[in-house]
């Protein structure tokens, strides 16, 4: 399936959505991922080498229940004929994935408090319909996370608290300007739908790519852009760059499920993935950590909790607020009224 059929696929699942009064953008754009991503999951579990297999849809133990994922699975799950309990079944099941200790952390971050709100199985039975001829762990892995980031690009019109998607085309120049590279952290502390990560991901990625590898690609949006595979990397730096490089913070939970599922789609899904709120509200452990490389678009409006104690030096009317997780960059901020 080429990347112009995959759009096409995207177009007409948002459509339905649409047409069954699924509206709100930060709405229909989770609950196609759900389905996605519930597809992409039968699909990573049968691409497994033989013996090292983890049983995702198998009947697992959580809090002492026994819970059997094999009703979710994409095959099985699509080929009931009755669509109310097809429906039922995922609204019952889809959030216990956020539980389960086969899955990555950003995985279970996805699924974790999962809610359907497919209106009815008529809906969801044309849903999966478009969705189940694609085999999506086939498409290429560019494709498939540049796709997502165009879905994800709808979030762009939540215009209230502050919710901005960042142009791509300047995260990457951003990006190119501080240069994060291999063995430093990366952290977004206001991360969106994770574009930031994704620039710094591609980034470092690229700078340890040898020259015949480095591919141009054109982008959703026209742009051609260069991607590279890491080829140079030696296996410690792989991990790092795949665990330890990269942190993402956001207090929606919706957009720290859309970064989730990004950071999935594009190898780095055991990095810290955090829901918090890096300004505002009480201390946490990562108010302690720096990072070596700081990429974000900060919200600069909307409301917000009272700073915390940590990040604030008191100046009469104002005070100046150290930005989170780096100690040598401070920002003026005036106190509100």
């Amino acid at each position: 399936m080429d990347t112009t059929s995959l759009q096409s696929l995207l177009k007409r699942l948002c459509k339905l959505m649409w047409e069954s009064n699924v509206t709100d953008p930060l709405t229909y754009v989770t609950q196609i991922a759900y389905l996605l991503f519930l597809k992409m999951l039968e699909e990573m579990e049968a691409d497994q080498p033989k013996g090292k297999r983890r049983a995702i849809f198998a009947t697992v133990k959580i809090d002492g229940e026994k819970v059997d994922f094999d009703k979710l699975r994409w095959s099985l799950l699509t080929s009931n004929p009755d669509n109310e309990r097809m429906l039922a079944t995922l609204r019952d099941l889809l959030p216990k994935l956020g539980l389960h200790p086969e899955l990555s952390p950003a995985a279970r971050s996805i699924f974790e408090d999962a809610r359907i709100m497919i209106p009815d199985g008529a809906t969801l039975r044309r849903a999966v319909d478009l969705i189940s001829p694609v085999h999506l762990l086939s498409e290429d892995a560019d494709v498939k996370g540049d796709l997502f980031e165009t879905l994800s690009s709808d979030l762009g019109q939540q215009k209230k608290s502050a919710q901005f998607r960042t142009p791509r085309h300047l995260i990457r120049v951003i990006v190119e300007m501080v240069n994060p590279t291999i063995g430093g952290t990366v952290c977004d502390s206001a991360c969106g739908t994770g574009g930031f990560l994704i620039g710094a991901w591609e980034h470092i990625l690229l700078a340890n790519t040898s020259p015949e590898f480095v591919r141009e690609v054109v982008s959703p949006w026209g742009q051609t852009v260069k991607r590279g595979v890491g080829d140079q990397l030696k296996p410690s730096q792989w991990k790092f760059l795949q665990q330890g490089t990269i942190h993402g913070f956001d207090g929606e939970p919706t957009f720290v499920r859309m970064t989730a599922m990004n950071a999935l789609l594009h190898g780095f899904d055991y990095s810290p993935i955090v829901r918090r709120d890096s300004i505002g509200g009480g201390e946490d452990k990562w108010d302690e950590v720096q990072f070596d490389f700081i990429l974000e678009n900060p919200p600069f409006s909307g409301a917000a909790l009272s700073p915390k104690r940590s990040l604030r030096v008191d100046k009469g009317d104002k005070y100046v607020r150290r930005s989170p997780q780096s100690a040598s960059r401070w920002t003026c901020w005036h106190r509100a009224p």
